[in-house]
Protein backbone atom coordinates (compact mmCIF):
# COMPACT_ATOMS: atom_id res chain seq x y z
CA UNK A 1 0.00 0.00 0.00
CA UNK A 2 1.12 3.54 -0.55
CA UNK A 3 0.09 6.92 -0.52
CA UNK A 4 -0.66 8.52 -3.28
CA UNK A 5 1.65 12.07 -2.65
CA UNK A 6 4.16 13.25 -4.87
CA UNK A 7 7.21 11.71 -2.83
CA UNK A 8 5.78 8.31 -1.35
CA UNK A 9 4.03 7.48 -4.63
CA UNK A 10 7.17 6.93 -6.95
CA UNK A 11 8.50 4.65 -3.92
CA UNK A 12 5.39 2.38 -4.19
CA UNK A 13 6.11 2.46 -7.51
CA UNK A 14 9.61 1.51 -7.87
CA UNK A 15 9.35 -1.36 -4.95
CA UNK A 16 6.55 -2.89 -7.14
CA UNK A 17 8.74 -3.20 -10.26
CA UNK A 18 11.53 -4.92 -7.73
CA UNK A 19 9.01 -7.37 -6.46
CA UNK A 20 7.08 -8.23 -9.34
CA UNK A 21 8.96 -10.77 -10.31
CA UNK A 22 8.26 -12.51 -6.94
CA UNK A 23 5.02 -11.66 -6.50
CA UNK A 24 1.55 -10.54 -7.12
CA UNK A 25 2.10 -6.97 -6.02
CA UNK A 26 -1.09 -4.26 -6.33
CA UNK A 27 -0.42 -0.90 -5.59
CA UNK A 28 -3.17 0.99 -3.64
CA UNK A 29 -4.27 4.53 -1.71
CA UNK A 30 -4.98 2.17 1.39
CA UNK A 31 -6.53 -1.64 2.03
CA UNK A 32 -9.53 -2.27 2.82
CA UNK A 33 -10.04 -5.73 3.21
CA UNK A 34 -8.39 -6.94 0.14
CA UNK A 35 -7.16 -10.74 -0.37
CA UNK A 36 -3.30 -10.30 0.80
CA UNK A 37 -1.01 -12.39 2.07
CA UNK A 38 1.30 -9.87 3.14
CA UNK A 39 1.34 -6.19 3.74
CA UNK A 40 3.81 -3.00 3.11
CA UNK A 41 2.82 0.32 4.12
CA UNK A 42 4.57 3.82 3.00
CA UNK A 43 4.38 6.53 6.73
CA UNK A 44 3.48 5.33 9.76
CA UNK A 45 0.69 8.24 10.27
CA UNK A 46 -0.68 8.19 6.77
CA UNK A 47 -1.05 4.80 6.61
CA UNK A 48 -1.89 3.57 9.65
CA UNK A 49 -5.42 2.87 9.79
CA UNK A 50 -4.55 0.23 6.44
CA UNK A 51 -1.89 -1.20 9.31
CA UNK A 52 -4.19 -1.32 12.15
CA UNK A 53 -7.10 -2.95 10.37
CA UNK A 54 -4.76 -5.16 8.15
CA UNK A 55 -3.00 -6.16 11.65
CA UNK A 56 -6.31 -7.20 13.28
CA UNK A 57 -7.74 -9.05 10.13
CA UNK A 58 -4.20 -10.93 9.91
CA UNK A 59 -1.95 -10.48 12.68
CA UNK A 60 0.05 -13.23 11.99
CA UNK A 61 1.02 -12.11 8.21
CA UNK A 62 3.75 -10.01 7.28
CA UNK A 63 3.27 -6.63 8.01
CA UNK A 64 6.47 -4.08 6.76
CA UNK A 65 6.28 -0.59 7.30
CA UNK A 66 8.95 1.59 5.34
CA UNK A 67 9.19 4.86 7.75
CA UNK A 68 9.76 7.92 5.59
CA UNK A 69 11.91 11.34 7.17
CA UNK A 70 8.40 12.82 8.03
CA UNK A 71 8.22 9.35 10.28
CA UNK A 72 11.65 9.36 11.92
CA UNK A 73 12.23 13.21 12.41
CA UNK A 74 8.83 14.15 13.59
CA UNK A 75 5.63 11.85 13.21
CA UNK A 76 6.55 8.93 15.73
CA UNK A 77 7.67 11.42 18.82
CA UNK A 78 4.17 12.73 19.32
CA UNK A 79 1.41 10.72 17.49
CA UNK A 80 -0.38 8.31 18.74
CA UNK A 81 -1.13 6.40 15.46
CA UNK A 82 2.15 6.53 13.87
CA UNK A 83 3.37 4.87 17.09
CA UNK A 84 0.71 2.57 16.96
CA UNK A 85 1.83 1.41 13.41
CA UNK A 86 5.35 0.83 14.14
CA UNK A 87 3.92 -1.25 17.35
CA UNK A 88 1.84 -3.37 14.74
CA UNK A 89 4.50 -3.73 12.13
CA UNK A 90 6.24 -7.10 12.38
CA UNK A 91 9.14 -5.71 10.19
CA UNK A 92 9.97 -2.40 9.74
CA UNK A 93 12.41 -0.25 7.03
CA UNK A 94 14.22 2.78 7.12
CA UNK A 95 16.24 4.36 4.08
CA UNK A 96 19.33 5.06 5.88
CA UNK A 97 21.46 4.02 8.41
CA UNK A 98 21.55 7.14 10.94
CA UNK A 99 17.40 5.88 10.61
CA UNK A 100 17.70 3.43 13.16
CA UNK A 101 18.59 5.85 15.88
CA UNK A 102 15.32 6.71 16.63
CA UNK A 103 13.89 3.60 17.07
CA UNK A 104 13.96 1.96 20.40
CA UNK A 105 16.23 -1.42 20.74
CA UNK A 106 12.94 -3.34 20.03
CA UNK A 107 11.78 -1.57 17.55
CA UNK A 108 16.04 -2.19 15.92
CA UNK A 109 14.98 -5.73 16.33
CA UNK A 110 12.51 -5.72 13.78
CA UNK A 111 14.10 -3.07 11.48
CA UNK A 112 16.13 -3.43 8.18
CA UNK A 113 18.12 -0.28 6.37
CA UNK A 114 17.71 -0.63 2.82
CA UNK A 115 19.04 2.13 0.85
CA UNK A 116 17.16 3.52 -2.10
CA UNK A 117 18.76 2.89 -5.23
CA UNK A 118 19.72 4.68 -8.58
CA UNK A 119 22.00 4.45 -11.28
CA UNK A 120 25.22 6.02 -11.74
CA UNK A 121 25.39 10.19 -12.81
CA UNK A 122 28.74 10.60 -13.77
CA UNK A 123 29.71 14.31 -13.88
CA UNK A 124 30.68 16.11 -16.67
CA UNK A 125 32.24 19.15 -15.94
CA UNK A 126 35.67 19.77 -14.61
CA UNK A 127 36.27 22.78 -13.00
CA UNK A 128 39.05 23.59 -10.80
CA UNK A 129 37.37 26.83 -9.93
CA UNK A 130 34.18 26.46 -8.17
CA UNK A 131 32.87 23.86 -6.02
CA UNK A 132 28.98 23.31 -7.12
CA UNK A 133 26.45 21.84 -4.94
CA UNK A 134 23.25 20.60 -5.68
CA UNK A 135 20.43 20.51 -3.17
CA UNK A 136 17.57 18.15 -3.96
CA UNK A 137 14.20 18.59 -1.60
CA UNK A 138 10.92 19.95 -1.95
CA UNK A 139 10.46 23.38 0.11
CA UNK A 140 8.60 22.57 2.96
CA UNK A 141 9.42 22.59 7.18
CA UNK A 142 10.41 19.35 7.36
CA UNK A 143 13.48 19.57 4.95
CA UNK A 144 14.60 23.04 6.52
CA UNK A 145 15.23 24.39 3.31
CA UNK A 146 16.62 28.09 5.20
CA UNK A 147 19.27 26.54 6.31
CA UNK A 148 20.92 26.33 3.41
CA UNK A 149 19.78 29.78 1.99
CA UNK A 150 21.34 31.10 4.76
CA UNK A 151 23.96 29.21 3.94
CA UNK A 152 24.36 30.86 1.06
CA UNK A 153 23.74 34.49 1.92
CA UNK A 154 26.46 33.66 4.73
CA UNK A 155 29.63 32.25 2.12
CA UNK A 156 32.86 33.91 3.07
CA UNK A 157 33.67 33.55 -0.56
CA UNK A 158 30.68 33.66 -2.46
CA UNK A 159 32.54 33.22 -5.48
CA UNK A 160 34.04 29.61 -5.11
CA UNK A 161 31.30 27.97 -4.18
CA UNK A 162 28.02 27.57 -6.82
CA UNK A 163 24.73 26.36 -4.88
CA UNK A 164 21.85 24.81 -7.61
CA UNK A 165 18.89 23.89 -4.99
CA UNK A 166 15.77 21.80 -6.98
CA UNK A 167 12.09 21.32 -5.40
CA UNK A 168 8.75 22.86 -5.33
CA UNK A 169 7.67 25.15 -2.80
CA UNK A 170 5.02 23.60 -0.97
CA UNK A 171 5.10 26.29 1.44
CA UNK A 172 4.72 29.41 -0.21
CA UNK A 173 6.55 31.66 1.94
CA UNK A 174 9.73 29.46 1.74
CA UNK A 175 9.55 30.23 -1.95
CA UNK A 176 9.51 33.90 -1.30
CA UNK A 177 12.36 33.10 0.69
CA UNK A 178 14.52 31.44 -1.99
CA UNK A 179 13.58 33.89 -4.53
CA UNK A 180 14.49 36.62 -2.26
CA UNK A 181 18.32 34.48 -1.91
CA UNK A 182 18.44 34.19 -5.54
CA UNK A 183 18.23 38.42 -6.08
CA UNK A 184 20.84 38.78 -3.34
CA UNK A 185 22.83 35.69 -3.95
CA UNK A 186 24.05 35.43 -7.69
CA UNK A 187 25.76 31.80 -6.52
CA UNK A 188 22.69 30.42 -5.35
CA UNK A 189 20.06 29.47 -8.30
CA UNK A 190 16.38 27.90 -7.44
CA UNK A 191 14.54 26.31 -10.03
CA UNK A 192 11.75 24.92 -8.41
CA UNK A 193 10.51 21.49 -8.88
CA UNK A 194 11.73 19.48 -11.59
CA UNK A 195 11.41 15.91 -13.22
CA UNK A 196 13.58 13.33 -12.15
CA UNK A 197 15.29 13.06 -15.48
CA UNK A 198 16.30 16.66 -15.34
CA UNK A 199 16.98 16.68 -11.74
CA UNK A 200 19.55 14.28 -12.49
CA UNK A 201 20.81 16.27 -15.30
CA UNK A 202 21.93 18.99 -12.98
CA UNK A 203 23.37 17.16 -10.49
CA UNK A 204 25.33 15.84 -13.52
CA UNK A 205 26.42 19.46 -15.01
CA UNK A 206 25.03 21.72 -12.14
CA UNK A 207 25.80 25.22 -14.23
CA UNK A 208 25.98 24.13 -17.59
CA UNK A 209 22.21 23.39 -18.24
Amino acid sequence: MASANNRNWHTAARWKSFLATQAVVDVRLGWQGEPAQALIALHARRSADSIARFHRAHPDRPLALVLTGTDLYRDIDWDRAAQHSLEFASHLVVLQDEGTRRLSEAQRAKSRVIVQSATRVVRRDKSQRHFDFVAVGHLRDEKDPLTLMQAARRLVDPGAIRIVHIGAALDAALGDEAQATMAACPHYRWLGGLPPAATRRWIALPWIN
